[in-house]
């Protein structure tokens, strides 16, 4: 059952018995970061129910947004339709992965909808997600926001050039079930392209942190 809540003059349509409505107000601290504002073009990876995507473009920024979960997605379209947004918001149903194609989706039965992952995880179901290639994608975009519950190291070792021009951008990079040797080594190479970017040197026992680049 759906219900809608208000953050900051924005209407969203959360699910009750979720984390949606903390997703709501979690993406509003990357705007301290990105600076969002109009004539931005935003890479919205992991769109989610569509937080960050409305906020953004309230803004007035063009946002191309990509959630792979069928639920999500349409969740994610209601909520760009429902703030009158389809003019600045595109939404693809597909994940961003270094090759097209198609993968499987492990999906996160409990409250945390937001924590589907292309990462096979023990005792959860699975479904086959469409997935559009990293390259193709163009650099047509000036900041990113990305959280991908894993992929994001696909990313950084595959395709990073695929986001080397941003001005600015966020990354969530999960530690739990990946290490911290895999942490810290996915930051040494975003320093070599963003080497000015904000990292967090003392990530031990979290379950992930933000890189700001």
């Amino acid at each position: 059952m759906y219900k809608e809540i208000e953050k900051n003059g924005l209407k969203f349509l959360t699910r009750e018995g979720t984390l949606d409505s903390y997703v709501v107000s979690e993406v509003w601290a990357y705007n301290k970061h990105l600076e969002i504002k109009k004539g931005d073009t935003i890479l919205d990876a992991g769109g989610n129910i569509g937080a960050f995507a409305v906020m953004a473009a309230s803004k007035g920024a063009k946002v191309l947004s990509f959630e792979p979960d069928p639920e999500n997605y349409s969740i994610l379209k209601k909520n760009v339709e429902l703030n009158n947004l389809t003019h600045l918001v595109t939404v693809k149903n597909a994940a961003l992965t270094p090759v097209k194609g198609k993968l499987n989706l492990y999906i996160n039965g409990k409250k945390n909808k937001g924590s589907h992952s292309l990462t096979k995880r023990r005792g959860r179901e699975f479904i086959e997600v469409d997935c559009v290639s990293w390259d193709s994608i163009g650099c047509s975009f000036n900041k990113a926001k990305i959280d991908i519950e894993g992929a994001e190291y696909d990313l950084i070792d595959n395709c990073l050039g695929s986001i080397s021009n941003i001005e600015k951008g966020v990354i969530e990079l999960h530690i739990n079930g990946f290490g911290v040797e895999k942490y810290l080594d996915a930051v040494s190479k975003l320093k070599t392209k963003f080497p000015k970017g904000v990292y967090d040197n003392n990530p031990m026992k979290k379950w992930h942190t933000l890189a700001k680049i």
